[in-house]
């Protein structure tokens, strides 16, 4: 590729060379053509320009090349290197990637594991609470029976006395003394029979 445009380079100085001889050669020849010191030196710059030109091509060619090729492999390592240090970001970003949807995944299970739980928490709670009300409600059915019992009980014994007093004052009223020996009479043969 160096070669090919010192190739170049050579051709285009000679074509510059060849028309810039053709151009003063023919403004030589026009008339009234003045030889002046601005006319020698414009041909002097280009004749200096081909010389240059000529000795750069000659001596500074494979000084040029060489470094031009050192550049280009010192680029080209450059290249590869940080192709390498891209590949390796890309599989490092890779791994980073699994990693995250493995902890992803990782995190939606064990949120799942967590839903469930509470969820059998909260079975068991309500589960308890039923089952604690249900005592709480039987315990209380319970009391009230037993305090029926006791109320009903206690009425019927103020009722039992509340009858007998009266029982004994209209009694005591209506029963007289003959009436009573009588009855004792009849409860003693009674309990002797």
């Amino acid at each position: 590729m160096i070669n090919k445009i010192i190739t170049r380079t050579t051709h285009l100085a000679l074509a510059v060379a060849i028309i810039v001889t053709c151009w003063v050669a023919s403004a030589w020849g026009a008339e009234g053509f003045e030889f002046t010191r601005e006319t020698y030196d414009l041909m002097m710059r280009w004749v200096n320009f081909i010389i240059l030109a000529a000795l750069i091509i000659k001596y500074a060619r494979r000084p040029i090349a060489n470094f031009l090729k050192e550049k280009r492999d010192e680029v080209a390592k450059a290249i590869e290197k940080l192709e390498t240090q891209k590949q390796a970001a890309k599989d490092q970003l890779l791994e980073y990637q699994s990693q995250l949807t493995a902890s992803e995944n990782q995190m939606a299970r064990i949120k799942q594991k967590i839903i469930a739980e509470g969820e059998q928490r909260k079975a068991e709670l309500i589960a308890d609470a039923q089952n604690s009300s249900r005592i709480m409600m039987e315990t209380a059915q319970l009391r009230i029976s037993h305090m029926l019992r006791e109320t009903h009980g206690r009425i019927r014994t103020e009722l039992i006395d509340t009858a007998a007093e009266i029982a004994s004052a209209k009694l005591s009223e209506m029963i007289t003394a003959e009436d009573n020996d009588k009855l004792i009479h009849q409860w003693i043969d009674a309990a002797q029979g």
